[in-house]
């Protein structure tokens, strides 16, 4: 049975989320870095939100992306060095025992797509997570996707080609 109660999602009588933390870094350069409160890394996904910029940035010089550094960093990264992009981002923290794995990683895609390698998940119960983009590309306007194309296999692509597109994922299976 699944219930919404006041400390949120709930299965049965335990939690399936332990904390949800949603924050932002300033990437003024390459990266930037933010704080957030400690969280268990073996549980959590973090997952980008958008971002914005001072006024004066061009398509491609504010494509991001986000990762889940240690227990108490986000680190936004871009190619683009133009103005200040403000990144924004959610970290969630699963309860213990939610989670059968947690597997992170980086596609670069240098054409129109590429794929990652990833130990076997049941597809049924896995997720994929978005966590934004960056490119040497910087006029460009692209759709970036991001799949669990089968239980082994992350697939990156786009509809036109990418000069070093890197694409961070986080794919996460439930017991």
């Amino acid at each position: 049975m699944v219930q919404l109660n006041i400390g949120g999602l709930v299965l049965g009588s335990k939690p399936v989320i332990k904390s949800i933390q949603y924050g932002s870094v300033t990437v003024d350069a390459a990266t930037g870095t933010a704080a957030i409160n400690a969280v268990d890394t073996d549980n959590s996904v973090v997952m980008y939100l958008g971002y914005t910029d001072s006024g004066d940035i061009t398509d491609g010089d504010g494509y991001t992306y986000v990762e889940l550094t240690d227990s108490t960093t986000v680190t936004g990264t871009r190619d683009g060095t133009g103005d200040v992009v403000t990144v924004n981002f959610v970290v969630i923290e699963f309860a213990s025992g939610i989670l059968k794995s947690r597997q992170v990683g980086l596609i670069t895609i240098t054409s129109k797509s590429n794929t990652a390698t990833i130990d076997a998940v049941d597809t049924n119960k896995a997720v994929i997570f978005w966590q934004g983009f960056k490119a040497d590309d910087h006029d460009i306007d692209e759709t970036v996707l991001i799949t669990l194309t089968n239980s082994t296999t992350v697939t990156a692509s786009t509809d036109s080609s990418l000069n070093d597109a890197t694409i961070p994922y986080t794919v996460m299976e439930f017991f």
